[in-house]
């Protein structure tokens, strides 16, 4: 556990915030998600649930006094292309509006790069949204660009 300020940053088990990060998972659809491709937000909590059971699942939360304002969630595993190596994904990093002035977000990112190699993780992919970029965080913390991921909506 971190204290930063008034903020709270530790790791979590999955059970125990699946409610509060719902709530949190559908500000970030209408923020940053894919609402604007017409793609509906229909989290499969079971997908979650399997990889939190198969310890894969890493949630990394931010509350100010006992509340939810952030989290991120990352995605451990053997990567299939070189298994003698633990890949880290990011899945979602979502603070609340009112919390993103100043250096919450590198905190988070920074406690969770810290967690995550002392778990055992060598590797840590991250991807940004375009439209509300954190590269700066990134940057500031080591990460190097890798690739970029398009999108095309296919049908209706």
């Amino acid at each position: 556990m971190q204290q930063i300020r008034d903020f709270k940053i530790q790791r979590e088990d999955f059970n125990e915030v699946k409610d509060q990060v719902d709530e949190l998972t559908h500000k970030n659809w209408e923020d940053t998600g894919l609402s604007k491709y017409g793609i509906k937000l229909n989290p499969d909590w079971d997908i979650y649930e399997t990889l939190n059971k198969s310890y894969m699942l890493g949630v990394y939360t931010v509350r100010k006094q006992n509340n939810l304002v952030g989290y991120l969630t990352v995605v451990s595993r053997e990567h299939h292309h070189y298994k003698n190596t633990v890949f880290a994904s990011n899945d979602i990093l979502f603070i609340e509006k009112e919390h993103r002035k100043g250096l919450l977000g590198y905190f988070l990112v920074k406690y969770a790069v810290k967690d995550l190699k002392d778990l055992g993780a060598d590797v840590l992919l991250f991807s940004s949204n375009i439209d509300k970029p954190y590269d700066s965080i990134l940057q500031r913390l080591d990460f190097q660009p890798l690739e970029k991921v398009f999108i095309k909506k296919l049908g209706d």
